[in-house]
């Protein structure tokens, strides 16, 4: 499709191969002399392992590595605008974008409005296999991604998170589904405080003025008051 827009031959290389070989794949890429800049977008620890490689041979690397994408709702929001931004922020794709949403923080004069309405209308998303149009949350990538999500949420819940939407637990014939979640009363002892989702997105909020609630993908959100 690119060559029949144009693009010159060469111009625009895919690599596939398999995870076993990606480690060698990576080193030869980055070694190679004609490789004169490393730009990566992916998880910190293989972002790590390529910022290393990179500084081995002296090339440059721009590096756009897993974090918490905070939305900030201010105390003079529309509130059913803000909600419908969350939602649409941490759950598109099933919350496996880059740029998700993971995480919301509120002002507290609207906390108690924003919450409650996005409770509900993440409560209304219907979800379930991708091919049907009438559902706007999918599975994630595979089972091990909805695995590292569910542990996520019951991390959360065991150190004393409140679970306001969905469930945790892992659904689907191919066992990589989970209801949309949100959770409430996260704190920094939780992995889901501080960890990318990467799924239909838990939200987490702590308590102080401006309320925080951050998003995960294909889990719930957390939701707590900050200052």
């Amino acid at each position: 499709m690119l060559r029949d827009a144009g693009l010159p031959d060469g111009v625009l290389n895919v690599v596939t191969d398999d995870l076993a070989d990606a480690g060698d794949i990576v080193s030869a890429l980055v070694a190679d002399p004609r490789v004169r800049l490393v730009n990566f977008t992916g998880s910190t620890s293989v972002g790590r392992i390529i910022g290393v490689e990179a500084a081995r041979h002296l090339k440059p690397a721009v590096l756009e590595l897993g974090g918490k994408n905070a939305l900030v709702i201010l105390k003079d929001a529309d509130v059913d605008y803000a909600v419908n931004s969350a939602a649409f922020g941490a759950f598109m794709n099933s919350g496996q974008i880059c740029m998700s949403t993971d995480r919301v923080i509120v002002h507290r004069a609207v906390a108690g409005e924003f919450i409650a309405k996005y409770v509900q209308r993440i409560n209304q998303l219907p979800y379930g296999d991708p091919s049907d149009p009438a559902n706007v949350v999918g599975p994630v990538v595979n089972a091990r991604a909805a695995q590292r999500v569910s542990a996520l949420v019951k991390d959360a819940v065991a150190k004393g998170a409140t679970l306001l939407a969905g469930t945790g637990e892992i659904e689907g014939e191919h066992r990589a589904l989970l209801k949309p979640v949100v959770l409430t009363d996260a704190t920094t002892d939780m992995d889901i405080y501080y960890g990318e989702i990467s799924a239909p997105p838990p939200s987490s909020t702590s308590s102080t003025p401006p309320t925080r609630l951050s998003p995960s993908p294909t889990t719930p959100n957390t939701a707590s008051p900050a200052a």
